[in-house]
């Protein structure tokens, strides 16, 4: 991937927060990412583009499930903690970040 398109990515809306999810939320299945993101028609093919990116893998929950789960990659995952770094150096500290996701979206973050 060229570096405009890295750039084009993660201007994406909604790239950052899922990335921040799943950083700080651990694997979660897509409906998992809808309720605690945003319930955007487009999600799916966001979740697509950051696989194809290297950003996310996605395996099925149990054998033989259709359901899947999606987890960052050694990639997703340095990006996510560069951006939870990259926000508490302006002044919001990760717990505030993670507590969006409990709060304010649902329950499904018990990573930490």
């Amino acid at each position: 991937m060229t570096s405009e398109a890295n750039f084009k990515l993660f201007e994406t809306k909604h790239v950052l927060r899922i990335l921040v999810f799943l950083h700080l939320c651990g694997p979660k299945s897509k409906s998992d990412i809808y309720r605690a993101v945003s319930t955007n028609p487009r999600m799916a093919s966001k979740l697509d583009l950051m696989e194809s990116s290297g950003l996310v893998t996605r395996r099925p929950m149990e054998k033989g499930s259709r359901k899947e789960i999606y987890d960052l990659t050694p990639s997703g995952e340095s990006c996510a903690a560069m951006f939870c770094r990259m926000e508490e150096a302006a002044g919001v500290p990760v717990s505030e970040l993670r507590s969006d996701f409990i709060s304010l979206k649902s329950a499904v973050c018990s990573k930490f």
